[in-house]
């Protein structure tokens, strides 16, 4: 584990990281408050916080309350432990009241420590294999609709592109839901590799937020075209193509995400309008039942019925 050891006695601090690093673990050392937390909220793959009570700048119990309020916002799981050589019950309490998840007298004992640091190691694990469940979608590995609204809220300025897969119920239907699965998985294979965030919403649509929206467009197009090149293999030996109709809401500094996403939706519902495999940038008068400008639509080649 990476461990941010914060401790102002230089020689307290050889000792605890030399301990650290032999049983392992990577340490960044720090022996004032403030540094401290300018450390934690620059690098999210520290996962303990090790600190002593008495610091210069910060309190050791304030720095863990701050810690504790990066964790809450959005910050990989992190773990505190302070570090006093006081065994007051008092000052026990009051630090795992700021936050702290354990306590260990100072100087600790080899033994102790790396069994406290095990013990951290396994909460970690489990924490971080709930929020991958909350976060991800199980069968494509793709972020899904939670974290697509918590990353919206770190991408200003964004595009935003819903992406449907053409006559999806038609494969589920004609070839089973095996089938289904397999043109999900390879069309997220394709997202994951494209330079923006990626989401599934759900069933056989999908999000995408695109900085530089000036050429969200042309990216998106590209994007139509690389996913109609696919051919998905089946376990019968047929393979099937694919192709996807695309909404794109264009940022707009007035209107939350809840609006971008009305704004793509009417899009898609548009391309699929016009008979899918396309394109189509959303206007602020675009209605449910209207038709898309020519000038706004890009259609492929060829419609997108699934090769049978």
């Amino acid at each position: 584990m990476k461990i941010l050891l914060v401790e102002p006695g230089r020689l307290a601090q050889r000792l605890v990281r030399a301990m650290l690093e032999a049983a392992g673990h990577t340490v960044v050392a720090e022996g004032h408050g403030l540094h401290a937390l300018d450390t934690l909220r620059a690098d999210a793959s520290v996962d303990v916080l090790l600190t002593s009570f008495e610091l210069p700048g910060m309190p050791g119990m304030e720095l863990c309350w701050h810690a504790r309020l990066l964790s809450r916002s959005g910050r990989p799981p992190l773990y505190l432990i302070a570090m006093s050589s006081s065994l007051d019950d008092a000052h026990v309490a009051e630090a795992l009241d700021a936050g702290a998840d354990d306590f260990v007298f100072k100087p600790p004992s080899v033994i102790e420590l790396t069994a406290r640091l095990r013990a951290a190691e396994r909460l970690l694990h489990a924490q971080r294999a709930l929020i991958e469940q909350a976060t991800t979608d199980a069968m494509t590995g793709l972020p899904n609709r939670r974290q697509l609204l918590e990353n919206a809220r770190r991408m200003p300025g964004a595009a935003l592109a819903l992406l449907d897969i053409d006559h999806f119920k038609a494969v589920n239907d004609t070839h089973g839901h095996e089938a289904g699965d397999a043109v999900l998985v390879a069309v997220a294979r394709l997202l994951l590799h494209q330079p923006c965030f990626a989401a599934r919403l759900g069933g056989e649509e999908f999000a995408l937020l695109l900085p530089g929206p000036d050429q969200a467009e042309p990216r998106m197009e590209q994007l139509r075209q690389d996913i109609a090149a696919l051919r998905v293999p089946l376990r019968s030996g047929t393979e099937l193509a694919v192709t996807v109709s695309i909404g794109i809401a264009p940022p707009r500094y007035d209107a939350g995400m809840d609006q971008l996403l009305r704004e793509a939706d009417l899009a898609l519902y548009a391309a699929k309008r016009a008979g899918r495999d396309r394109v189509v940038l959303a206007e602020p008068s675009m209605e449910p039942a209207e038709q898309p400008q020519a000038r706004h639509v890009r259609s492929g080649s060829r419609q997108a019925e699934p090769i049978m």
